[in-house]
């Protein structure tokens, strides 16, 4: 009897202990399958937030890309403005025949351009001139002094002479005959 009761209390316990072990078993094979999805959704919330960050990257671009155009559209239409205003005239039709003060209007307008570029072009030359008579010519003054005034010099030029030319030929229509 012994024996039978020994072996219902090892059945009982091997089976208890099998079961706990199966339990343990489930319970750490759930713990890891929920840890692979915690890491899943963790994995997956970080690609939607770059996904979204590039997103958001784009549209700053086309944003950015968007507002350099429309400012280039403006600074165009400003400037077409200038060279529209630069045109008019104002002897045409009926009034160049009723006054010829307007053809003397039309006259002055278009000499300006020519009139101040041959203007800044003596200015700039005259100011080189002084600056060398108060200096005492090229022999007055050091090799650094002298290089550094003549790049000056040629600096201002360049830049007046290109303003002038790109303006003057820039306004004039694709014909060369203004309206």
């Amino acid at each position: 009897m012994f024996e039978t009761i020994a072996a219902g209390l090892g059945s009982i316990l091997g089976g208890g202990l099998t079961g706990l072990i199966g339990a343990g078993l489930t319970s750490w094979t759930e713990l890891k399958k929920q840890d692979s999805l915690f890491r899943h959704d963790e994995k997956m919330a970080e690609l939607d937030q770059a996904m979204t960050k590039l997103e958001i990257q784009g549209r700053l671009k086309i944003a950015e890309t968007e507002s350099q155009a429309l400012q280039e559209i403006a600074a165009s239409d400003v400037l077409q403005k200038s060279f529209d205003a630069d045109r008019a005239q104002y002897a045409t039709g009926r009034t160049a025949a009723n006054s010829k003060w307007f053809v003397w209007v039309d006259v002055i307008r278009g000499l300006v351009r020519p009139t101040l570029t041959i203007y800044m072009m003596l200015v700039v030359t005259l100011i080189y001139l002084q600056i060398m008579h108060l200096v005492g010519g090229i022999e007055g003054m050091s090799t650094n002094q002298a290089t550094g005034m003549l790049a000056g010099v040629i600096d201002s030029l360049l830049y007046i002479t290109t303003t002038i030319v790109l303006w003057w030929f820039g306004s004039r229509t694709k014909g060369g005959v203004k309206t």
